[in-house]
């Protein structure tokens, strides 16, 4: 998502409220740092952006209860590391949204090789601009949420789907903490699966579906299959949390039955690959 200038949305329409803005003023990323490093074996890098750091204490409160009331295997807490990036930081060109590493490697400018599963987001000024960055991108179609979490959400997720892979078909390849994190594949391992999906994507009237059901931002042609799985399960988690606390009152696997049985169809796909 690219970071804009825009008016303060005051109405907090999206889970931001005034306990989290005063969170975001009174942090101390150094701090939280070593707490999700002792609590959640997470490594994170927050760069002093108190903004980022309130989304990611959040965000792993919130993953963190659903593997404990929905699924502790699917939504549980195994990416190594979390770390703000920003426009001059990175050794693979320029971003403004966040991502996801399928294998590691070298990624900010300076640091050292960052292992598979590792999620990066940019930096932003503050929260409530953060936020007003969401609301317009939900209120044009475009993506699936406009919780002021649901960014960190979808980067967590696709570190979930990027082990869901892994798990399923193992891994060849040569980097050694993959390789001990999961088991030796097959001829066609997970690696070789990822490469396909990079490419793999659905047809138009399947990406009608998916525009009405989740936005737009699932529709492109690029890691389709990755970015369907997290707009979905963005959708679904953050429609599962208390509008007031951020907590979770809802289990999300419940609430996919919601979604239309042509939607499900192509969710299928995605979750059977």
């Amino acid at each position: 998502m690219q970071i804009q200038t825009t008016q303060h949305n005051n109405n907090f329409k999206s889970g931001l409220n005034k306990s989290i803005l005063a969170d975001e003023l009174t942090v101390n990323t150094k701090k939280l740092q070593r707490r999700i490093e002792q609590k959640y074996r997470v490594d994170a890098y927050l760069g002093n952006n108190s903004g980022i750091a309130v989304c990611l204490k959040n965000a792993l409160t919130i993953f963190n209860e659903l593997s404990k009331k929905a699924d502790a295997q699917f939504f549980k807490i195994d990416f190594p590391s979390f770390s703000v990036f920003d426009d001059n930081s990175l050794l693979i060109g320029t971003l403004k949204h966040g991502f996801c590493i399928p294998e590691s490697q070298l990624v900010i400018k300076g640091k050292k090789i960052y292992k598979t599963g590792s999620i990066f987001q940019h930096k932003i000024r503050n929260l409530e601009e953060w936020n007003s960055c969401i609301e317009d991108d939900y209120a044009k179609g475009i993506r699936s949420s406009n919780h002021f979490l649901s960014e960190t959400i979808h980067e967590i997720l696709h570190s979930i789907y990027l082990r869901f892979i892994y798990t399923k078909y193992g891994y060849n390849g040569f980097c050694h903490y993959t390789r001990e994190k999961y088991k030796t594949g097959e001829i066609i391992d997970g690696s070789t699966i990822l490469q396909q999906l990079e490419t793999k994507s659905f047809s138009k009237s399947e990406n009608d579906i998916i525009q009405h059901n989740i936005g737009k931002y699932a529709t492109g042609n690029h890691n389709q299959y990755h970015e369907v799985f997290a707009e979905t399960f963005t959708k679904l988690i953050c429609n599962c949390l208390d509008i007031n606390t951020n907590e979770i009152i809802k289990n999300p696997f419940c609430e996919i039955k919601r979604y239309p049985k042509e939607f499900l169809q192509i969710l299928k796909k995605v979750l059977t690959v």
